[in-house]
């Protein structure tokens, strides 16, 4: 009954938003919420026929997703 997670996403246009933060209490690690979060937002957005989720700086674990590519620099 209490929140142990957010995210915090900037719309840009009709067809492209981005992931600017997500926090979690890591009371349960095993819970992967971090991955969830990505899981469900590329999941929300693509139903409401969004082409990009930007997810922020480059990570490997980023890589997993479907579609994932990286644009530009990968330190910025």
């Amino acid at each position: 009954d209490r929140p142990v997670a957010f995210s915090l996403v900037k719309r840009y246009d009709h067809w492209s938003v981005e992931s600017l933060q997500f926090a979690w209490d890591y009371a349960n690690p095993e819970l992967r919420l971090g991955i969830a979060s990505i899981e469900h937002e590329c999941a929300f957005y693509k139903e409401r026929n969004f082409k990009y989720l930007y997810l922020g700086k480059a990570n490997d674990y980023k890589k997993q997703f479907d579609g994932y590519e990286q644009l530009g620099n990968p330190y910025v």
